[in-house]
């Protein structure tokens, strides 16, 4: 007789083979496998062999497996059956964990069989509904990719992507307003004199505007009257850095108004006319 790591350590390099165990979590578990035959007095028709698993990675990480099959079967099958270990194992931790199987208290056989089989019948029947729901999980993304390829859906969709765009362009809107607003109270009441149309004008943009966010004539307008609050800007020689700030502001809120009617934000200027491109309702 002979100890199964010294027999492993006889068999020659070319009695190994790379082969996989099936797949696994992270893929196919590929290992070294290799055979030697023991018990050689059996039936011709018969074999044993000592199946031996070593890791890609570290040589010396050996696993060993009794084996019996016909004398014909081949070593990948050999290695097939043996991954098969895995889902086994996987079976039973499941149904300890989840119907219970291994929390009895019973001294009888009987006991113990009747136990076995409700936990195993109540594991059959979860892996039932898991498969039941995965198919309707696909059945579901597969009809919401036919979906998505019709009129129809492109054309409820269009309206929720403009409500969320309109809704980006507000934050800026309203973060431009709000510095506006803090720049104004900076200035002195003689340059906040001279800035009052250019104040008025985008408030009647943005009053305009949010009326009716979609109307094509209510957001040329809006654009209009923010082209001509930053015209009607004062550029005075020596102004104040207060009164500077204030002007910057009122071209970032014309400049917000602008996008927020639907101006191509690389179209934007602000010393002439610009027409807003139309949208389908």
């Amino acid at each position: 007789q002979l100890r199964a790591d010294r027999l492993a350590a006889a068999l020659p390099a070319q009695a190994w083979k790379r082969l996989s165990a099936g797949a696994g979590a992270k893929g196919p578990r590929v290992y070294w496998w290799a055979r030697a035959p023991i018990r050689p007095l059996h039936d011709p028709g018969d074999g044993f062999w000592l199946l031996v698993r070593r890791s890609l990675t570290e040589p010396t990480d050996l696993a060993y497996y009794a084996c019996y099959g016909r004398a014909g079967t081949p070593l990948r099958e050999l290695a097939r059956v043996a991954g098969t270990r895995w889902a086994i194992e996987e079976c039973f931790q499941s149904a300890k964990g989840e119907t219970g199987l291994d929390q009895y208290q019973v001294r009888r056989y009987d006991s113990w069989y009747r136990h076995d089989e409700l936990a195993a019948d109540a594991v059959s029947d979860l892996r039932a509904v898991r498969d039941d729901l995965a198919e309707v999980s696909r059945a579901t993304r597969a009809s919401s990719r036919v979906t998505r390829r019709t009129l129809l859906w492109r054309s409820r969709r269009a309206p929720v992507v403009r409500e969320n765009e309109n809704a980006a362009h507000l934050d800026l809107l309203a973060g431009s307003c709000l510095m506006l607003a803090r720049a104004a109270r900076e200035v002195s009441r003689s340059e906040r004199r001279l800035l009052a149309p250019s104040v008025r004008a985008l408030t009647d943009a943005i009053a305009g505007m949010s009326s009716d966010p979609g109307d094509r004539d209510a957001r040329q307008r809006a654009v209009d009257q923010a082209l001509a609050a930053t015209r009607s800007v004062p550029v005075i020689r020596g102004q104040s850095e207060s009164m500077l700030a204030a002007v910057v502001a009122v071209r970032m809120v014309a400049a917000d108004v602008l996008v927020f009617a639907g101006v191509d934000p690389r179209q934007v200027s602000l010393d002439g006319a610009l027409g807003v491109p139309r949208q389908d309702h």
